[in-house]
């Protein structure tokens, strides 16, 4: 949901790849962190609560 709502009408990917580029970047950086901090234990909730940020910080 908050993907849609971020790739058809956020100002900040106004190109055609500038969104999945996001998700990838947001992803590494969570990767990364994700295992030198917790050990690998959490990934999937923090991808949803940085995407709904996003959203807040748009709206």
């Amino acid at each position: 949901m908050c993907g849609g709502i971020l790739e058809s009408t956020s100002p900040r990917f106004s190109q055609r790849a500038d969104f999945f580029t996001y998700i990838c970047f947001l992803c590494l950086v969570i990767l990364l962190s994700n295992a030198f901090i917790t050990g690998g234990e959490r990934f999937a909730s923090i991808l949803a609560l940085s995407l709904l940020k996003t959203v807040t910080i748009d709206n």
